[in-house]
């Protein structure tokens, strides 16, 4: 009793922050987000303006596989880090909740900001993911996503790329936002090499080397990554509460929404 009463008194500072192993005992790391299909080709899953946000080293037999993740919520504030298979949630979420394999937070209002599970021995899943970036915004379910870039207060430029990620190079990335004359100059670069040619409108840029980019608004898919398939794309500027709607209604609803608003 006196022990609970010291906890109940302590303040923020003094409990710290929640903190706890992510147990990949076979030693073979893997993060499923958003359907992406990239493993083990890429390492570095989603990379803002040069830093990589969450990284996979997918190990091999005589090393670990490890992940790394920085997520926060809807409005950009931190709620949980990963640190090399190690969970720790920020103070300033309002609520972690740890049941069986899965790690939820939600945010004030009852939103969940972060839903992971793991499923042994080595795989990691995004269930739930609402996350900002300060001008972008991340949404996840199990099968899709869509990657924004803010072009007014609820005006979100979305792109959704349906694809696999067959090779990468060091320097390849499943999603990025970067400064647009950063992938200009990088589709200006890789343009003549690619590997099966590139389809462009100004806007849209779709090759082996470069990636799938909608340059105006900074956002890559695959990019840098050298040799992956492409099954489906959508883009189109919507609002964040309806997009969030689409996304729970399954991939084949999120396409249409990006793409020509309808429900």
């Amino acid at each position: 009793m006196a022990a609970y009463a010291s906890v109940q008194a302590a303040t923020l500072d003094e409990v710290g922050n929640p903190i706890g192993p992510i147990d990949l005992y076979g030693g073979y790391a893997e993060l499923r987000i958003g359907g992406l299909r990239y493993s083990p080709a890429v390492k570095t899953i989603l990379r803002y303006h040069g830093e990589d946000v969450i990284r996979v080293e997918p190990g091999n037999g005589s090393v670990p596989g490890q992940i790394s993740a920085i997520f926060t919520d809807d409005l950009g504030v931190p709620t949980l880090g990963l640190n090399k298979n190690v969970w720790e949630g920020s103070t300033e979420s309002w609520d972690i909740q740890v049941v069986g394999q899965r790690i939820t937070v939600k945010t004030a209002a009852g939103r969940v900001a972060l839903r992971l599970r793991l499923d042994p021995p080595g795989v990691l899943i995004v269930e739930q993911l609402d996350m900002r970036l300060a001008d972008s915004h991340l949404l996840v379910t199990e099968d899709a996503y869509a990657a924004g870039r803010y072009i007014g207060e609820d005006s979100i430029a979305w792109v959704f790329a349906d694809l696999v990620i067959l090779r990468s190079t060091s320097k390849g990335c499943a999603i990025e936002f970067a400064n647009p004359q950063e992938l200009q100059a990088r589709h200006d670069l890789t343009k003549g090499r690619s590997q099966f040619g590139f389809a462009a409108n100004g806007d849209i840029v779709s090759s082996s080397g470069a990636g799938v980019l909608w340059i105006p608004a900074g956002i890559a898919i695959a990019t840098m990554c050298g040799d992956f398939r492409e099954y489906g794309f959508s883009m189109g500027v919507r609002g964040l509460d309806e997009t969030r709607q689409a996304i729970k209604s399954g991939r084949n609803s999120l396409i249409k929404f990006i793409g020509t608003g309808a429900q």
